[in-house]
């Protein structure tokens, strides 16, 4: 049975799609085209707007990611 992967997903996003809208949102924080996770974390952990503004971006990537693999479960 086909089980959706939401922390496999975001590493996904981390490597292409979100990349630039987190780059946009917080300078300095990819590195060769991917989002650098110790740096991103320097830069969010211990502040909720930032993390608020992370959700912002991601949960919507990875809805949707979701929504697709449902779409393809169906058919």
């Amino acid at each position: 049975m086909p089980v959706h992967d939401a922390d496999a997903v975001v590493h996904a996003l981390y490597e292409g799609e979100a990349t630039p809208l987190i780059e946009a949102a917080f300078p300095g924080t990819t590195a060769g085209s991917k989002v650098d996770r110790d740096k991103l974390g320097k830069r969010v952990i211990g502040d909720a707007a930032a993390i608020a503004r992370l959700e912002q971006i991601v949960h919507p990537l990875v809805a949707a990611a979701r929504d697709r693999f449902l779409k393809r479960g169906r058919a």
